[in-house]
């Protein structure tokens, strides 16, 4: 009988010994977890530009129009442009589309490479990843009917993102022409335009425009506060901040005055040139030793249970 509550009370103190092991392991792997979630700083960013602040009598909300330099190394959902203070504070940041009439943005590169057999011509078109919506083709030709076919590069391939016709047909009211291909707003370095005149030549295509969305940042500014806004990082998430008064801000009547960036420029901070980013590995380090302590803890227990369960066969 005393030999049953004594193995009744070493198994009872076992049990509490596995909890405080698990526990132990429990708040080490969440504690390690909360100081590898660090908040955004400047050196996260590649590049950034100054913010040249309008006359400010008071706090005002302000806009910043996205240029093709932020979006040529920006994030397709325009995740990575943030803006800081002079006390490098993160700012909340509305990135939104403007409505109204589309912008042009002006062609890096292109080239015409016409078909061997005389009957279409390829054109390649390279841009600064700018949203474009719509080619705008430039021909002198009077009579034509083409086809037009837009491909991007994807992976090891291409993908077809959008049909339309190109045209210029005489009409007793006059010549009926039409240069215009849409396509879904894409951002891209490089596109690539299938001209098909089907049975004729194809027209020649003497210069060509993209038109596509605006976007703006739009922000509160404190007065006398200066600003500079980063972007250029494919692993920030989504901003975690309230963009209630912002979005509310931004439907009013009342005009927001804006705020102009110069040139851009690569960030002497970010991360991959500071120690900063051996700090990040450690604590990275840190998380994955803390899950190994709780899967060590877990396995202690269960090799603890089965060798008293051998020790103890029951009858």
């Amino acid at each position: 009988m005393r030999r049953d509550r004594q193995e009744d009370h070493t198994s009872s103190d076992y049990r509490v010994i596995d909890r405080l092991i698990l526990m132990t392991g429990l708040f080490l792997l969440i504690i390690l977890t909360v100081v590898n979630v660090q908040a955004v700083t400047t050196g996260d960013l590649k590049y950034f530009k100054l913010v040249q602040m309008p006359g400010l009598q008071d706090d005002q909300v302000l806009y910043i129009v996205i240029d093709r330099e932020i979006f040529k190394y920006c994030e397709p959902d325009y995740s990575d442009i943030r803006l800081f203070d002079s006390e490098k504070s993160e700012i909340p940041l509305l990135i939104e589309k403007v409505d109204g009439d589309l912008v042009n943005y002006p062609v890096s590169e292109f080239n015409l490479k016409p078909g061997p057999d005389g009957k279409t011509i390829t054109i390649d078109i390279t841009m600064h990843r700018e949203p474009v919506v719509q080619f705008v083709l430039n021909s002198d030709d009077s009579e034509f009917n083409a086809s037009v076919t837009v491909t991007v590069q994807k992976g090891t391939g291409t993908e077809t993102i959008g049909t339309g016709e190109i045209k210029s047909i005489r009409t007793p009211d006059g010549i009926d022409k039409s240069m215009i291909v849409s396509i879904p707003e894409t951002r891209s370095d490089n596109y690539q335009l299938i001209i098909d005149g089907g049975h004729s030549e194809p027209p020649h295509i003497q210069g060509i425009e993209c038109r596509g969305s605006q976007y703006r940042a739009v922000f509160k500014a404190r007065q006398g506060v200066s600003y500079q806004l980063f972007w250029g990082s494919s692993t920030l998430g989504p901003p975690g901040y309230d963009l209630t008064e912002l979005s509310a801000g931004t439907g009013t009547d009342k005009p927001m005055k804006r705020a102009r960036v110069g040139r851009g420029f690569s960030n002497p901070e970010h991360a991959d040139n500071k120690p900063a980013a051996k700090q990040t590995a450690s604590g990275q380090s840190g998380l994955i030793i803390g899950i190994g302590l709780v899967l060590l803890a877990m396995i202690v227990i269960v090799f603890r249970r089965t060798g008293r369960g051998r020790d103890n066969p029951e009858s």
